[in-house]
C-alpha cells in the first residue's frame, strides 16, 4: 500500500519540475554530448525548420505557447516589452534524425543566449536538456566544444565555484 501511495504522489510532477531537475543535476548531459558522435548536422536558421512536436513540447513546458522569432525579425530583445512580439530568436538550428539543438536569444532583463537539446523518436520528444551562454554559437565546431567543455556551476570572483539551481527556458 505504501509503495501504491508512493508512486502515485510522484505521478504528479509537473513536466517543468521533472526536467528542471534533471537539468540542474545534467543527468542527461553525457547523452547530449554523445549526439555528436557519428552525426551530420543539417543546419537551418528558419523557425520552420523546428519539428512541430518540439515547439508543443516547449508550449506544454512553459505552460503557454511558445513564440520564437526568425533571424531576421524583431522580438522582445531587452525589458522594453511589446506583446505582440515573442521574447525568443532563433539563431540556428542544428538538426538530425533523432536529435536537435536549438540555439535562440532570450530578450528580458539578463539577455543570454540557449542552447536546447531535444532527442526524438515517432515525432515527440523523448528527452531534453537546455543550458545558458552569454556567448553566441556561430557553428557546429563552437557548439560541440561548448557542449564537451559544459560546466553548470557559477565560478565566484574568488574562484570558488557553486551549483546554479536556476533555470529559464
Amino acid at each position: 500500500m505504501l509503495l501504491l501511495i508512493s508512486l502515485n504522489c510522484n505521478s504528479h510532477v509537473s513536466l517543468h519540475d521533472y526536467y528542471s531537475l534533471r537539468i540542474l543535476s545534467d543527468k542527461n548531459l553525457s547523452n547530449v554530448q554523445k549526439s555528436f558522435i557519428n552525426n551530420s548536422f543539417l543546419i537551418s536558421s528558419d523557425k520552420e525548420s523546428i519539428d512541430p512536436c518540439i515547439l508543443k513540447f516547449l508550449s506544454k513546458l512553459n505552460k503557454k505557447t511558445f513564440q520564437i522569432a526568425n533571424p531576421d525579425h524583431p522580438y522582445n530583445a531587452t525589458d522594453n516589452v511589446d506583446e505582440t512580439l515573442p521574447n525568443r530568436q532563433l539563431r540556428l538550428l542544428f538538426k538530425t534524425k533523432n536529435v536537435c539543438f536549438i540555439e535562440y536569444a532570450h530578450g528580458g532583463i539578463g539577455f543570454h543566449y540557449h542552447i536546447a537539446w531535444f532527442e526524438l523518436k515517432n515525432n515527440k520528444v523523448t528527452d531534453f536538456w537546455i543550458c545558458n551562454s552569454a556567448k553566441e554559437v556561430k557553428n557546429i565546431r563552437e557548439l560541440k566544444k561548448l557542449i564537451n567543455t559544459f560546466d553548470r556551476r557559477i565560478t565566484l570572483r574568488d574562484g570558488r565555484k557553486i551549483a546554479s539551481n536556476r533555470l529559464c527556458f
